[in-house]
């Protein structure tokens, strides 16, 4: 196994910076592809997280989130 995968993040995280300035224009859109996708999935599980939360103390009530989506709509009706 490749030592540098052992690093502690504080040493680990100069020589990902390092592998990130050599990279190709073409290889640097990849990479930020894959950091994006990243990003959304650490978001979904905070939101579902979240939701699970809610519905576990009650706040999920389906008449309150209907009233919030009548709410959203008269608020920002369709065109």
């Amino acid at each position: 196994m490749n030592i540098i995968a052992n690093l502690p993040p504080q040493q680990l995280r100069p020589v990902v910076h390092e592998n990130i300035d050599r990279l190709s224009d073409t290889e640097l859109a990849v990479v930020h592809r894959v950091l994006l996708q990243m990003e959304i999935e650490r978001l979904a599980q905070s939101v579902s997280e979240g939701v699970e939360e809610a519905r576990l103390a009650g706040k999920l009530d389906p008449a309150d989130i209907q009233a919030s989506i009548r709410e959203h709509r008269a608020r920002h009706p369709y065109k």
